[in-house]
């Protein structure tokens, strides 16, 4: 007792030591060490962080486009860096959002109405059945008042002035009792005459003109538009538009290639020999997505046919979604979506071969338009002039052209016919549109 007595202490400690070494294995004390384990773990994550974030390289945020390159901070960012951070990100998005605002004034810009009030949906009939006749003076007036255009001399033309040519020469005639005299002399001389004409009408027109465009191939109204005293469909109405629009552009890039000169010879471009323009800016697989439309006048609106699934392009223009990917339908990989559509035209001209990079830079510039395929072609000028094309005597080639135009559907959206924006997947009221009501000549 007494060796007890003296080891209380010692031995009331081992009882305590045994009694917590029996709880170990007694009581469930597993989950308390998983919860130590997991704080620890989550220690060590936070200690990891701060470690990146004291030792992380960082820059001084850069406002200059002419200089670009960072300097490095040498400490922690302050309050100044931050907010010159904060302040670099805002301007970032308002440069955005001006470049945005830009694009849309450029791409709208000279695409009016060729009839006022005929889109998205004619106000009357009487407007509908005016724009096939609006439409073909707009591009008579491109064709012959803004590009000075013309074509050789036609068969009529030429008897007409041979008359003229004889009625005048018909004076020198000499008669003597009834019979003429000197008719030999003056058949000669008309002959000459008439032999020399057709060159002489054919240099006439290549200088009273500026190019070569034929209005039966180029330049003319759809055949989807009915004739004169019909009402045509808005969809008709919308994709002549659509199309007089890139004809427009067309013709402008031309006008200012062609500025300086006073002559068919002068000028870069000689002859538009064709520009084919689809009546289509659908998305693959949505071309198949026919629209029944109500006629004009009609009851109803335009319905889709039944079993069509519109295409995900639709929505409110957005910019700042990631565009679709058209890699397999076209080089620029662009295909219609909710920003813009696209239209995918041919073009063919005859151009003084060292101006083409001129004219392809004009093409594009102010213009969203895009070549996606260039092919090349000698032209023999000799033959031409045969044929009543007068070139000049600079190389000239037939330029073959694939291109893309965008229209921004931030403008287009008020022009759409309803049946066109459920073709696309748009909304039948977007926010922020409705129909236009700036009018005026397209021209």
């Amino acid at each position: 007792m007494d060796i007890v007595k003296k080891n209380l202490i010692s031995i009331i400690c081992g009882v305590v030591a045994l009694m917590a070494l029996v709880a170990v294995f007694v009581w469930p004390l597993d989950g308390y060490y998983e919860t130590l384990k997991t704080k620890a773990e989550n220690r060590a994550k936070v200690q990891a962080k701060v470690s990146t974030l004291l030792g992380k390289t960082r820059t001084v945020p850069v406002f200059d486009p002419n200089n670009p390159t960072a300097t490095n901070l040498p400490a922690f960012p302050s309050e100044t860096i931050i907010k010159r951070g904060k302040a670099a990100q805002q301007g970032v998005a308002g440069t955005s959002e001006n470049v945005v605002t830009l694009a849309v004034q450029i791409n709208e810009q000279g695409h009016s109405l060729v009839v006022p009030n005929s889109l998205p949906s004619p106000i009357s009939q009487p407007v509908a059945i005016r724009f096939r006749r609006g439409l073909q003076d707009a591009l008579d007036h491109l064709r012959t008042d803004e590009l000075l255009a013309g074509i050789p001399p036609t068969p009529e033309e030429f008897n007409n002035r041979a008359d003229i040519l004889w009625k005048g020469m018909q004076k020198d005639i000499i008669i003597v009792d009834n019979q003429p005299t000197n008719l030999d002399q003056v058949m000669a001389r008309y002959q000459d005459r008439i032999n020399k004409l057709p060159d002489e009408m054919k240099a006439e027109m290549a200088t009273k003109n500026k190019m070569y465009i034929d209005p039966l191939a180029v330049m003319r109204v759809s055949p989807s538009l009915p004739a004169d005293g019909n009402s045509p469909s808005r969809e008709s109405i919308w994709w002549s538009q659509v199309s007089f629009w890139i004809t427009r552009d067309i013709a402008t890039a031309i006008k200012d290639v062609n500025a300086k000169s006073a002559t068919v010879t002068d000028s870069p471009v000689k002859n538009l020999l064709a520009l084919n323009i689809p009546e289509d800016f659908f998305p693959p697989g949505v071309a198949a997505l026919a629209m029944q439309a109500a006629p004009i006048g009609g009851r109803g609106a335009e319905t889709p046919v039944e079993g069509a699934t519109p295409p995900v392009t639709g929505g409110l223009p957005d910019a700042t979604l990631p565009l679709p990917d058209g890699s397999a339908q076209t080089p620029t990989k662009r295909i219609s979506n909710n920003l813009f559509d696209v239209v995918q035209f041919k073009m063919t001209l005859d151009i003084e071969a060292d101006k083409i990079p001129l004219f392809l830079k004009t093409l594009a510039t102010n213009r969203f338009i895009t070549v996606t395929r260039m092919e090349m072609n000698p032209v023999d000028s000799q033959l031409k002039q045969i044929l009543g094309y007068v070139y000049g005597p600079r190389p000239v080639v037939t330029l073959d052209l694939d291109c893309e135009a965008l229209f921004l559907r931030k403008w287009t959206l008020n022009y759409m016919p309803l049946s066109i924006r459920k073709a696309l997947g748009v909304p039948d009221a977007v926010p922020g549109t409705a129909a236009p009501t700036r009018v005026g000549r397209a021209f």
